[in-house]
């Protein structure tokens, strides 16, 4: 799963549930999950938030257990906010053999399996300036290689704006 949220200038600074060479600045809040733990299904999903005060980006799992946060200084150009969210999955293919990796996204089921089969995001809500809890605005879907991998967007009463998303990387229409 990656969580991105990047600022005005558009420099592109991340942060990942699973960080790469951010891991040695993640402070650990729970003894029951850090951040660069894969999250078991029994787990509700994940949300960042910014520290009003301080100015940390915080992972909170489900209603309050918080498993750790990124401090400040890694993210210079967020201090006052975001301008765009992104969620979803990433693979890195470095066709080093001529082919699609055959790394699979989510759950490794293209999108259109649906729930059971299919990964999938719900409840998509942003944090505002006083805490609250926000629909998304403006949703753009994106899938660089979609017989590859693919994206499923949707809205209703119980899952509120979700997608379903991933596939299995290299396959007979994915070369």
């Amino acid at each position: 799963m990656v969580i991105s949220i990047r600022d005005s200038s558009h420099t592109g600074q991340r942060m990942h549930t699973k960080p790469l060479d951010a891991t040695i600045y993640s402070v650990q809040a729970s003894f029951r999950l850090t951040p660069d733990l894969q999250l078991e299904p029994q787990y509700p999903p994940g949300q960042p938030t910014m520290d009003p005060k301080r100015g940390h980006w915080w992972l909170e799992i489900g209603s309050g257990l918080l498993v750790g946060y990124w401090p400040a200084f890694l993210f210079t150009h967020l201090r006052a906010h975001a301008n765009m969210i992104q969620f979803g999955g990433e693979i890195f293919n470095s066709r080093s053999q001529g082919f699609h990796t055959s790394t699979q996204m989510g759950s490794g089921q293209f999108a259109d399996e649906g729930f059971g089969r299919a990964a999938y995001f719900r409840n998509l809500q942003v944090v505002d300036w006083d805490n609250s809890l926000i629909p998304l605005l403006n949703i753009h879907l994106l899938a660089d290689h979609p017989n590859c991998y693919d994206i499923i967007q949707g809205k209703n009463n119980v899952w509120g704006d979700y997608f379903y998303y991933g596939g299995p990387g290299r396959n007979v229409r994915c070369p």
